[in-house]
């Protein structure tokens, strides 16, 4: 194993070495008082509010849903949002923004979000964000076929053995709410 190379680990005790180096505490974004607008307030979206609003930053939503219906979404998340934009309108809520979080169900190739990014605003995606906060170690699980079955057998497997495993992700829970979890003190196995 080339240990540059955190792909090359095969081996459990190896992949805790490389995802250490890849998850250390350098990954962090300072949010605190950033401008941040959230692209689809879905499961995920709802998730990413919740910890953005723990890290201190100032957040907009935006979603294709009418603005009634997404007022009535936010008892669940912490607290309303600085900014609510619904029917489609990405570009206003992007507007003064220092970092725009894309939930799963938008496609990045959105005009908005493409015009975002050209002039300036980072974009990354909620599994990313969630990824710089979490604590303990990861493994991800990618594919095309038999991946919740994977992951809900390793997560039975790492329980049985004793280990705090949360399993989530775009099975069940979003990871952002084990990030908010290890932001707010807990610490994963």
């Amino acid at each position: 194993m080339d240990p540059g190379d955190p792909a090359g680990a095969v081996q459990f005790e190896h992949l805790e070495v490389a995802m250490r180096g890849a998850m250390g505490n350098g990954l962090h974004l300072d949010l605190e008082g950033k401008r941040v607008a959230v692209i689809g307030f879905g499961r995920s979206g709802q998730s990413a509010l919740r910890l953005l609003h723990a890290l201190g930053a100032h957040v907009s939503v935006a979603d294709q849903k009418p603005e009634s219906e997404l007022t009535g979404m936010f008892t669940d998340v912490g607290g309303s949002p600085a900014g609510v934009f619904g029917d489609g309108q990405y570009e206003r809520a992007l507007r003064g923004s220092d970092l725009a979080l894309i939930s799963p169900g938008v496609p990045v190739a959105l005009e908005a979000l493409q015009k975002a990014k050209a002039g300036g605003i980072p974009l990354i995606g909620e599994l990313e964000l969630a990824s710089r906060y979490l604590t303990g170690r990861l493994i991800a699980v990618t594919g095309t076929n038999g991946k919740s079955t994977t992951v809900s057998l390793i997560g039975d497997l790492l329980r049985t053995a004793g280990f705090d495993a949360f399993v989530g992700g775009n099975l069940g829970t979003p990871l952002a709410d084990a990030a908010l979890a290890s932001v707010q003190g807990h610490r994963w196995d």
